[in-house]
């Protein structure tokens, strides 16, 4: 900033390198005042680089008589990241931008593309892409029902194919009938990791790999509070991880999804998997009911819940094949209605650690996993869910779940104490209709389940 030529006693720089002689009536609530003024003026015309002017001035104004007060208004200040601007988009075309891809098209990093209620439908919304560009595309209303990209089997949802990072952001939005290959709904590829939350997958498949979402290639994406319904693929009925990829998978819900291998999940070519407090409820597969890793794929399962998935031949819940590898803590397997609840071949492994394996009608602590009942606090006991039938996964009073039981372990499953809050847990064709889905109370693990 130029230099004031004058006695620092009486003068001080403003923003444009001039000199400003501070009136006598300029106390600290006249000038704090005068920013906040301009503040709202420069807001009101929704400029933020002539609002950042302004107050960089003001505070100038005020260093002078108050170069503390100032000094930390300053820092505040270029504390503060720029606010990106939204572009709103309305299903019918109207808007800022007549399609979701023209609004990433015209947005800068840091904007948000706010899509507003309703079905969008058609070119330039569905196969949108990113382009690389860290912006967030959210409804605005924040609810994924209420906001519903249909590609009408003509397409996938969206694609994040050039490096995106963590700030690529898609959140609240429902994806139904995507039909594309690799990823129904989304192809997430190449070193991207996008942030994915708060999303519904209905209804979406692929040929191949990844029947909602396939992710390949070292991305790293990370999936938070999702919903996925009825998806469809050979491998990963709902999502696929490939060759290097370690996604994050957390608070995530799986019903009714279905491959020949990995009904709701596949992890294989060297691809790591962490996966946290997520529930797998009646998905089906020849091998991996719910999960599979295979081809020196890993996954790690930490405090989830598996009910009434089915193997046609191995696994209902976890199959791990041809140096695939699973980790498992803390975790319940129960009620599979067609399969053994772990299956690993030999050059496979499972390793339990404070995990429940009940009542899986192909057995449940047999084959490579029947020595580690008793050991590192896995048990066989009812885990007395409140209403499983009805969707509601938390724990009675008295289930050897509860750390009351295990005090080592701590809770085991992807929900606590309950009973006092049921919930709906729907099926594929009643979802279609559009009945509203209300999936567990907050996890005691990850309070923004929902």
């Amino acid at each position: 900033m130029p230099m004031c030529l004058v006695s620092s006693a009486n003068f001080s720089p403003n923003a444009h390198g001039s000199c400003y002689t501070p009136p006598a009536a300029h106390t600290l609530p006249y000038l704090v005042g005068d920013i906040l003024s301009d503040i709202q003026a420069a807001v009101l015309v929704s400029h933020f680089t002539l609002a950042i002017a302004i107050i960089e001035e003001d505070i100038m104004k005020t260093w002078v008589v108050f170069p503390a007060t100032a000094a930390m208004l300053l820092c505040m200040l270029q504390a503060q990241p720029a606010a990106g601007r939204t572009w709103y988009i309305l299903p019918d075309g109207e808007g800022d931008a007549p399609t979701i891809q023209a609004g990433i098209n015209s947005a800068a990093p840091g904007d948000t593309i706010l899509l507003a209620n309703g079905t969008f439908t058609g070119v330039g919304n569905r196969d949108v892409n990113f382009y690389g560009k860290e912006v967030t595309v959210r409804s605005a209303s924040g609810d994924p029902q209420t906001c519903i990209v249909d590609c009408q089997e003509a397409g996938r949802g969206f694609a994040f194919l050039t490096g995106e990072g963590p700030a690529a952001v898609l959140e609240g939005l429902t994806i139904t009938r995507g039909a594309s290959s690799p990823g129904g709904a989304v192809r997430i590829w190449s070193d991207a990791s996008p942030t994915i939350r708060n999303c519904f997958f209905l209804n979406n498949s692929a040929d191949m790999i990844g029947g909602a979402i396939c992710i390949v290639i070292r991305a790293a994406p990370t999936l938070e509070n999702c919903t996925f319904v009825g998806n469809s693929s050979t491998f990963g009925g709902a999502v696929i991880c490939w060759v290097d990829a370690e996604p994050i998978i957390t608070g995530c819900t799986f019903i009714e999804n279905s491959a020949a291998f990995g009904g709701a999940i596949e992890c294989a070519d060297r691809a790591i998997a962490t996966i946290e407090s997520c529930v797998f409820i009646r998905n089906t597969a020849v091998r991996g009911g719910a999960v599979m890793s295979e081809e020196s794929g890993q996954v790690t399962l930490r405090q989830c819940t598996f009910f009434v998935n089915e193997a046609e031949e191995s696994g209902a819940g976890i199959c791990c094949e041809v140096d695939g590898h699973a980790y498992v803590e803390n975790t319940i397997i129960a009620f599979s209605t067609l399969g053994d609840a772990v299956f690993c071949t030999s050059s496979s492994s499972a390793t339990l650690t404070c995990c429940d394996v009940y009542q899986n009608e192909g057995g449940d602590w047999v084959g490579y996993i029947a020595d580690q009942l008793g050991q590192s606090g896995n048990i066989c006991l009812d885990p007395l869910f409140c209403d499983a039938e009805n969707g509601d996964f938390s724990l009675m009073e008295g289930s050897p779940c509860l750390p009351d039981f295990n005090p080592d372990c701590g809770f085991i499953g992807a929900y606590g104490l309950g009973c006092d809050a049921p919930v709906v847990v729907p099926s594929a064709e009643i979802l279609a209709d559009g009945v509203r889905l209300w999936l567990n109370y907050p996890n005691p693990f990850n309070p923004q389940t929902t």
